[in-house]
């Protein structure tokens, strides 16, 4: 068994609804993948989410990427 830490990333619309958006192991690097989905003006920050941080237990083998 593996434990991973990693980060659920959660949005509260104006509405109140809240989503997960995401889970990732490394906050800066999704961050610099979700604004290169999005137009300069509309870039996002971390603080704009809610950020939750979790440990995943990885029972599989995890091949790691080159």
């Amino acid at each position: 068994m593996k434990q991973i830490k990693v980060h659920l990333i959660w949005y509260t619309e104006g509405s109140g609804r809240r989503y997960l958006v995401d889970i990732t192991d490394n906050l800066e690097k999704w961050l610099e993948y979700n604004n290169s989905l999005r137009d300069e003006e509309a870039y996002e920050k971390l603080s704009d989410f809610e950020i939750q941080e979790k440990y995943l237990l990885m029972f599989n083998k995890i091949e790691e990427d080159e």
